[in-house]
């Protein structure tokens, strides 16, 4: 069973009712979590930030350095409003950095998500202990569809980590190539063809081109900012490229999407731009595929749904990013187990607070 005991805390909302919060950063998160509480009417005192000296406010709050909280202040919960994938952003340095300072009490996204979840929306993994709750024997499941001690220690780590229970264990990435570790691309002929879901800029092909002996490539790209620099990018790569802009999905279809995120552009209801997306198994039905790596942003299950007659047909090697939802834990090992053709599964971790988590499958 799984330790919930860390997610949702009341004493958490308590405290913040009663006295407020300060919020430790003063990025995108960390003003979108001050809407967030304001909106829930809880007083927001300001930002607190690790440079020194006087700092302009944001979004009409004060912001204040670390260094000049007094004594009082410093006894008090801050919420940690950093939510990101760099090292910059790495909860484990940024922890011990505060405790360096006499702050003991910061509050980590995963531990008050709960309470403002209705506020902000989609972040990611993030979610509430509900969640966990209801999924935990589809979790325990899918941890058991692992084929090695490693990826079954990689999991249960992030588990711990998101579940608020040890912020160290999600930070340091596996050095493995991002898609592709060497157990991957030893299976992989000279010649493959190779399709890229989630293409941004032409980097991971670029990086293929360094790992993989490529015949052919397929790159779908739905974001038209991204779009472009992937087709300046295609003609300088050693083997053809056929770039589409479009997204993919479990069917041909017109749906919302969040532009100009650069690499985090998503596909949604709920966006604000209208684009096309594509199923893999009406575009490439008749093509042989090798590698399939997919990382789209919220939509890969329907990715992959929509390539599933594909994958039957070809066995390609899947890398499937597993971190942009929180279910993406048990649900892609479930959808591979489900295709029925005996693949073996790991997983890795290739960046900072889970994030770059991806499944690979062979």
């Amino acid at each position: 069973m799984l330790d919930l005991s860390q997610l949702g805390s009341e004493a958490i909302w308590q405290q913040a009712r009663m006295h407020g919060v300060r919020i430790f950063g003063a990025g995108g998160f960390a003003r979108d979590l001050a809407r967030a509480l304001l909106r829930l009417g809880i007083r927001v005192h300001g930002f607190v930030i690790s440079a020194q000296g006087i700092q302009p406010d944001v979004a009409g709050l004060p912001v204040t350095s670390i260094h000049a909280l007094n004594e009082q202040q410093r006894a008090q919960p801050i919420w940690l409003g950093i939510f990101n994938r760099g090292e910059d952003a790495d909860y484990a340095r940024i922890r011990a950095f505060c405790l360096g300072l006499g702050l003991n009490q910061l509050v980590h996204p995963q531990q008050y998500f709960d309470f403002v979840a209705s506020e902000m929306g989609w972040r990611y993994w993030l979610t509430g202990k509900q969640d966990y709750a209801v999924g935990q024997s589809r979790i325990e499941d899918a941890i058991a569809l692992l084929e090695d001690d490693a990826s079954t220690a990689t999991m249960r780590a992030l588990l711990d980590f998101r579940l608020g229970h040890a912020p160290e264990t999600g930070s340091v990435p596996d050095i493995a190539p991002q898609y592709f570790p060497s157990f991957m691309c030893s299976q992989i002929r000279a010649g493959c063809n190779f399709v890229d879901g989630g293409a941004y800029d032409g980097a991971t092909l670029a990086e293929a081109a360094r790992h993989l002996s490529i015949g052919q490539a397929w790159a779908f790209e739905p974001d038209m900012n991204n779009y472009r620099l992937l087709a300046n990018a295609a003609p300088a790569l050693p083997f053809p490229v056929t770039s589409i802009p479009a997204g993919l999905s479990d069917a041909p279809a017109l749906l919302g999407f969040n532009a100009g995120g650069g690499e985090a552009s998503a596909i949604g209801q709920s966006g604000s731009d209208r684009l096309p997306v594509v199923s893999l198994d009406a575009c490439l039905g008749n093509a042989q595929i090798d590698f399939l790596k997919l990382d789209v942003e919220g939509h890969d299950l329907p990715a992959l749904e929509g390539a599933r007659g594909l994958i039957r047909k070809s066995r390609p090697v899947l890398a499937l990013a597993g971190y942009h939802r929180w279910d993406d834990i048990y649900k892609i090992p479930e959808f591979i187990h489900s295709l029925g053709m005996d693949y073996k599964i790991r997983t890795l971790r290739h960046a900072y607070n889970t994030f770059d988590t991806v499944f690979y499958a062979y």
